[in-house]
């Protein structure tokens, strides 16, 4: 029997695949072909799944204002900047479009008053003394 149009692509002998419907029946007549021409070779994987393949190498290269940025940060937290540009293309490091004000983080409070003069004291005790 021919496959027509919605009829399942043939299953692939690994058992947990997909089911994939043909969608003409062009491309029905084009897997009969297919297999014809490559017998045994047509249900193979053309490339390993990702958990079982070789490891991926990845690069990334930043400029401007967002590396400048990276290139703090890796300064701040003792980290490569190339480690904080892969995280950043991931999309698990967030870097603010636009610059944040600096002002509006600034603490009201200065501490005691006599900070300065008792800082000793106060990093030993705390400052509830």
């Amino acid at each position: 029997m021919t496959p027509q149009r919605g009829d399942d692509v043939p299953p692939p002998p690994i058992a947990g695949e997909w089911r994939l419907p043909f969608a003409t029946n062009e491309a029905a007549k084009g897997w009969g072909e297919l297999c014809a021409s490559a017998p045994g070779n047509a249900h193979q994987p053309t490339a390993p799944s990702p958990e079982h393949g070789p490891p991926i190498t990845a690069s990334v290269t930043v400029t401007g204002a967002v590396a400048d940025i990276i290139r703090d940060l890796a300064a701040v937290e003792g980290r490569t900047p190339e480690a904080l540009a892969l995280e950043w293309a991931a999309g698990t490091l967030v870097i603010p479009p636009e610059p944040c004000d600096v002002e509006a983080l600034a603490f009201d409070d200065d501490g005691p008053s006599d900070l300065s003069s008792r800082d000793e004291e106060y990093l030993r005790d705390g400052l509830s003394s």
